[in-house]
């Protein structure tokens, strides 16, 4: 038995309470609400983030995290979908913040152009899956040169116990994300403030709101892809695990509380005049956004499914 074996059901408790039970609810209600509209792009986070708790569960489920020596397939199975599951949802972060970068940019610009185009759409969508299976065929080829490579010492999932693996190939790939995803979300804030001065009146709770959801998901984001990092050793500590595992609950709560959902799912009474406020994924317009005609009948300030 593994070190943190102990930690067993709380681990599985949170990945199967976010990414197998709250996200599929929230991604089916997206899907067949005919209200709800939001970007394929945080559809597709969603999905990924389902796909991460799944890849974390391998060994949980299969009741082998008992064991001393899990079966060896079942084991480099696991790790091979982890290694390219992180960067996966990583990825998929970063396309969210890219689109939502290109509605701040002036219409008419080359990258708002740009964003509108179908293909720019699908490659946005495919980036993260491409992401997963570049790295999953890769850690098939290292599971298959080196048998000994993988193991289960923590006692929740299999990994690999390789030094250029866990110091320089995912976390690589990983701080390139976030760092892209910190510096467009600067620019975006530094916009989001230059409209708010230009027009005054505008309603910016919304907005305001906006930010702080986006913020507080990809802090805890980063977070989450660090802890991934962090446990390198046998002996690493045991919040580290939890913070891993608690990413499908957080991206739950932070987007499943939003007004226009809890209404569809009738727990929250709408108003009668009320408009469902704008969340990151969804872009109505508002006088903050309508200071062109072709601003108003650009796909970005409305929902655009590719």
């Amino acid at each position: 038995m593994g070190q943190h074996t102990y930690l067993a059901p709380a681990f599985i408790a949170l990945l199967a309470l976010g990414g197998q039970v709250g996200l599929p609810i929230l991604v089916l209600t997206f899907l067949r609400s005919k209200k709800l509209n939001r970007r394929s792009t945080f559809v597709n986070f969603c999905i990924t983030v389902i796909i991460y708790s799944l890849a974390f569960c391998i060994l949980l489920y299969s009741g082998q995290y008992r064991r001393t020596q899990p079966n060896h397939a079942l084991c480099g199975a696991q790790a091979s979908m982890i290694m390219g599951a992180i960067p996966m949802v990583g990825v998929a972060a970063l396309t969210i913040v890219l689109q939502l970068w290109a509605t701040f940019q002036s219409p008419g610009s080359f990258v708002f152009d740009t964003f509108e185009r179908p293909g720019v759409s699908f490659i946005l969508l495919a980036s993260p899956y491409a992401t997963f299976f570049g790295y999953l065929l890769g850690s098939i080829v290292v599971v298959t040169h080196r048998p000994d490579s993988v193991w289960a010492h923590n006692g929740l999932y299999c990994f690999f116990n390789l030094r250029a693996i866990w110091y320089y190939l995912v976390p690589v790939t990983c701080l390139v994300v976030i760092a892209l995803t910190a510096l467009l979300e600067v620019e975006w804030y530094l916009r989001w403030r230059s409209l708010k001065k230009a027009f005054p009146l505008a309603d910016k709770k919304a907005q305001a709101l906006v930010c702080l959801r986006v913020c507080l998901f990809t802090v805890y984001t980063w977070f989450s892809l660090a802890a991934a990092f962090m446990l390198r050793e046998e002996s690493s500590p045991a919040v580290p695990y939890l913070f891993l595992a608690g990413l499908p609950l957080a991206t739950f709560l932070v987007f499943a509380t939003q007004n226009d959902i809890l209404i569809a799912w009738g727990l929250r009474k709408a108003a009668p005049l009320e408009t469902p406020p704008a969340s990151f994924d969804q872009r109505a317009p508002t006088s903050n956004t309508t200071f062109t005609g072709d601003a108003l009948s650009s796909p970005y300030l409305r929902e655009s499914w590719p």
